[in-house]
Formats: structure tokens, C-alpha cells, sequence
């Protein structure tokens, strides 16, 4: 109980919420630009690999596009995160772990009071919801563009306005919907639940990382001084990955390209290119003066 009062009030500062919304808001529109930077560099890559990588262009462009596509449905499953006090899309993935939720209970008090884990909690659907939907149709044109049997032409069915449903656009909807479950509301397609999670900050942690999460969420006192390890800890990944020391480790085999997976080769190179290039960019400015930290 202790620990939802904390950390609701760590978070009722408008400023917190509204530096989540921004932060999540422009990292939507930086993923796919690093993708399309990334398809350009196709250096030390065979053919095969470095025609898939080239084609990761034209998918962030798409995924871009496509953001728009969802507002509709973002907006709807964001309300209906911030009354059930938790992820949608993805049950139980939020910013915070609190190890037992809604230990206040489900009075209007208990509710009030965690109003800003609700706010934040619906936030983060919204763009968890937009950008996995997103991604998904991405990866349907994909998978259908590889699919050379699919007919653009033979019409299959109808709309209930009438429009009619090629062979292909078929094979999309229902590719688009096999990334939900039977209930057709939690995401089950692991790439685009990667990508929107990335997104959001929201990104499970593994290694040291991980093991120093489920520490502190089995001793609940140290939320008291430690509220918050995901974002936090997503955040520094994600910033490291931006600068050079982003090849190494993990990344390494997609940055040289021996891993195969065109998705994440583009994803790594244009990571890595245009945080370098902005931080390198921005130490030569200061060096000359022409930027400063005195305001």
C-alpha cells in the first residue's frame, strides 16, 4: 500500500506525465527513421542479405504511414486501460512493477489516489496500441509480398460498404489478425510486440538488469528507493545504443551482419549512425562555442 501511495505521488506531477508523452511520442517517429537510415547501409553484406536490408526502407515508411491508421482504435483501448489499471495490449506490462497491484483496493479513494499510475498506465497504451498495429501491418504486406501465389486481382469477398476484397488483401487481414489472440485484444506477434515495447520504454530486462528487478519486487521495501527500474533501465539501454559503444555486445552481430535478420541489421546501423552522428555533431558545436549549458 505504502509503495502505490509513493509511487502515485512520484508521478502526480503534470510535468512527469507530460515528459512520458512527449519522450514516447518522438521515439514513434525516430525508430522507423533509424530503420530507413540503417537500409542504406548495406556495406559487407551479401546480396541476398543486403537486398533485405535495402527493403527496410520502404517498411519504415510504412510503419510511419501507418501510425495515423490507429488513432481510433489507440484512443479506445487507452480509456479502457486507465479503468482497468493495467496494460491491454500486453497484461502486466506497465513502467512500474508493483509485485502485488491495486494493494489499496477498488473503492473510489483507493482509485483516486492511483490516478497517476492509471494516467501513465493509459499513456503507455495508447502508444503501445498504435505502434503494434502498426508494425503488424508491416509485417502482413511483408509476408504477403512474399507470398507470390497471392492474387491482387481475383476478388475473394466484400466489405459491408460494398468494396470488394482481393486474394491478397484477404491474406493481410487475416495475417493482421493472427497477431491478437482468441480474444482479439492482447498482441501475440513477437516482433511487432518488440518493436512497440522499444517504443514505449516498456521492454522486458534480461541479465543483470532483470535480476536486480525481481529483487527489488520481491522485497517491496526497496520501491521505497528504488520505484522505478524498467524505464529507468530502458531508457540507458536505449541511449547507450545510440553512440558507438552501441555495436558491441548483443547488437554486434547485427551491426556486422553475420546475424541475417535484415529487420534488426537496419535497425542497428541506423541506430548507431544517427546517434553518433547527432552526439559527435553536437560536441563540435560546443567545442566552437556555438552551444552552450548557460542558458
Amino acid at each position: 500500500k505504502a509503495n502505490e501511495i509513493w509511487m502515485s505521488s512520484a508521478l502526480s506531477n503534470f510535468k512527469t506525465q507530460a515528459i512520458n508523452i512527449v519522450s514516447t511520442g518522438l521515439n514513434q517517429y525516430v525508430k522507423p527513421i533509424e530503420s530507413f537510415i540503417g537500409s542504406k547501409l548495406t556495406w559487407g553484406l551479401d546480396a541476398q542479405t543486403a537486398k533485405g536490408v535495402r527493403a527496410q526502407a520502404g517498411e519504415a515508411m510504412q510503419t510511419l504511414a501507418g501510425l495515423k491508421s490507429y488513432l481510433g482504435d489507440a484512443l479506445l483501448f487507452a480509456k479502457k486501460a486507465f479503468n482497468e489499471e493495467d496494460s491491454i495490449l500486453f497484461a502486466g506490462s506497465t513502467k512500474f512493477d508493483l509485485g502485488t497491484t491495486k494493494a489499496l483496493g477498488q473503492s473510489r479513494v483507493a482509485k483516486i489516489i492511483r490516478t497517476p499510475l492509471r494516467a501513465l498506465t493509459a499513456a503507455d497504451e495508447f502508444f503501445k496500441q498504435i505502434n503494434y498495429r502498426s508494425k503488424l501491418m508491416t509485417i502482413a504486406v511483408r509476408e504477403a509480398n512474399a507470398h507470390k501465389g497471392l492474387s491482387k486481382t481475383k476478388v475473394v469477398g466484400k466489405l459491408p460498404n460494398g468494396k470488394k476484397v482481393t486474394e491478397y488483401e484477404a491474406w493481410i487481414a487475416d495475417r493482421f489478425k493472427a497477431g491478437f489472440d482468441e480474444t482479439g485484444l492482447q498482441g501475440v506477434d513477437k516482433e511487432a510486440a518488440r518493436y512497440a515495447k522499444e517504443v514505449t520504454f516498456t521492454k522486458d530486462l534480461d541479465g543483470a538488469l532483470g535480476k536486480i528487478q525481481e529483487v527489488v519486487n520481491e522485497a517491496p521495501i526497496l520501491k521505497l528507493a528504488v520505484p522505478f527500474i524498467k524505464t529507468p533501465a530502458n531508457l540507458a539501454i536505449q541511449a547507450i545504443e545510440k553512440t558507438p559503444l552501441g555495436v558491441f555486445g548483443k547488437n554486434w552481430k547485427h551491426f556486422k551482419g553475420h546475424s541475417g535478420d535484415v529487420v534488426r541489421i537496419a535497425e542497428t546501423r541506423g541506430r548507431v549512425a544517427l546517434g553518433s552522428t547527432i552526439l559527435f555533431t553536437s560536441a563540435l558545436l560546443a567545442n566552437s562555442g556555438i552551444i552552450t549549458g548557460g542558458g
